[in-house]
């Protein structure tokens, strides 16, 4: 080869270069985009359940507490002893589980394990609060017992070894 023929071939690999890195560059952003987009979506659709179980939750508590008002009202007596009871009977089914973590086990594998036991009502809302609040590099190792009644902060601080 000759000197000319070497200087178009070289002037052909940046030209080549150029056109690959600027259609990489706006297909990046499309990707960005698309997964933006999916976030958009996924988020709705925890917004949408959140609301519905709120909906549902309120529809079951509105009756109840007019139901124990006019209980109170047609006794003459104070709705504390049905609220007393109540609370003896969420005593009582207060659930206890033992987590071991270990060496390599994820975040996603502990709250995975704690939302299928019904611990935790949603892995990805425990993981983010761990990653928010700076939990997620501070878990240890070992043996810890959550109860049903803890929240995220409470498992959390268990977890880490911070209560």
């Amino acid at each position: 080869m000759d000197k000319r023929t070497t200087r178009a071939f070289s002037i052909g690999l940046l030209v080549a270069t150029l056109c690959l890195y600027t259609i990489y560059q706006l297909d990046g952003e499309d990707r960005d985009a698309a997964v933006s987009e999916a976030d958009m979506i996924k988020l709705e659709q925890q917004i949408q359940s959140l609301e519905e179980k709120l909906a549902s939750a309120e529809s079951t508590q509105e009756p109840t507490e007019e139901t124990n008002e006019e209980a109170a009202e047609e006794t003459n007596e104070a709705p504390t002893e049905e609220t007393e009871t109540t609370e003896q009977e969420e005593k009582n089914d207060v659930k206890e589980v033992t987590v071991t973590i270990e060496s390599g086990v994820s975040i996603g594998e502990i709250s995975s394990r704690l939302e299928s036991e019904g611990f935790i009502e949603d892995q990805y809302d425990f993981n983010n609060f761990l990653k928010e609040k700076g939990y997620e590099q501070k878990i240890q190792l070992g043996e810890f017992k959550i109860t049903s009644d803890m929240n995220y902060d409470q498992i959390a601080k268990i977890i880490t070894k911070q209560n």
